[in-house]
């Protein structure tokens, strides 16, 4: 539901802060910051959640905040779309594994 960046080796644990994965086990959180996420020619900022994650994650909060769109292509792939300002970016899917 939020977006999450990995950790840095000089980030602290947060302990007010406590994030849960999918399958229900607990994520430990290292603060926050603000980030930028560029789609195409524009840049986008969302404050993140800095986690003990493989990937980042752009979440719901982020798609929420822009009022981005789904669109899909003829060939099948998934597509965000900025709506006011006509740019639209590939969505990537990662597989997370079942035991993580």
């Amino acid at each position: 539901m939020i977006t999450v960046v990995k950790r840095g080796q000089e980030d602290k644990i947060d302990k007010s802060k406590v994030l849960q994965a999918v399958n229900g086990s607990p994520v430990k959180c290292y603060g926050q910051k603000e980030i930028e996420i560029r789609l195409g020619r524009k840049s986008y900022k969302i404050t993140a959640v800095i986690a003990d994650v493989n990937q980042d994650i752009i979440g719901w909060d982020f798609i929420a905040k822009y009022r981005f769109n789904f669109e899909w292509s003829e060939f099948g792939d998934l597509y965000l779309f900025d709506k006011k300002a006509k740019i639209k970016a590939p969505l990537k899917f990662i597989a997370m594994p079942v035991d993580a």
